[in-house]
């Protein structure tokens, strides 16, 4: 009698692209494409095509532009989070902190700078995002209490804790320093402290970090 072989089956990402120049957009596309862990389910060029393509298309995350045309991305960003609050929206622009800060405030999942490679961008996507449905909280299973902490930001505490730099963070962890940037700002917001230095005694104090 033949023994079965169990599959395990890839299900895809559904993501929105969200971007005003085509050339980009077309390279963001085609990166994605090439990723077998997402599906493109629309394209969005422009602010009055952005959410009335959610609504026909239910994506689970949206790719969006930090300057979108005609609102600019955290406009966008605002829209999508009342109309559709279970849907993740990660931002692709520039590194600025402001805008880090300004997207994590308004609900981002995460921030991925525009000089991210074709090879690294449906990693960082998923790193935003994290495991399970999108756009909802994830709390790591530990042994002590963070104060909201997704699974990412817990990791760069411990790793802010022992005293790494961002860009030995982004390499431990195998993102980009601006996405480790992100998740500090997030970091210090949910502790209430206001630097790395800060949010590292915390962590000792709790027993975090030895």
């Amino acid at each position: 009698m033949p023994i079965g072989h169990s599959v395990i089956a890839i299900v895809p990402m559904r993501i929105l692209i969200a971007h005003g120049d085509d050339l980009v957009l077309a390279g963001l596309r085609q990166a994605l494409e090439a990723d077998e862990g997402f599906e493109i389910a629309a394209e969005a060029h422009d602010a009055l095509a952005l959410v009335p393509l959610v609504n026909q298309t239910n994506p689970e995350v949206v790719l969006l532009e930090a300057e979108f045309p005609g609102i600019g991305g955290l406009e966008g960003l605002r829209r999508l989070r009342a109309d559709h609050p279970h849907v993740a929206v990660v931002m692709l622009g520039a590194p600025s902190s402001r805008d880090l800060i300004d997207a994590m405030a308004e609900g981002a999942c995460g921030y991925i700078v525009d000089r991210v490679s074709a090879s690294e961008l449906g990693a960082e996507i998923r790193q935003a995002v994290g495991p399970g449905t999108p756009g909802r909280d994830r709390r790591r299973s530990l042994n002590f209490d963070l104060p909201g902490l997704t699974d990412r930001e817990s990791a760069v505490l411990v790793a802010v804790a022992r005293g790494l730099p961002n860009k030995a963070i982004a390499h431990e962890l195998r993102v980009t320093e601006g996405t480790v940037k992100f998740h500090l700002t997030s970091v210090f917001r949910k502790l209430s402290v206001t630097n790395r230095t800060e949010a590292a005694r915390w962590a000792l104090v709790q027993g975090i970090a030895a």
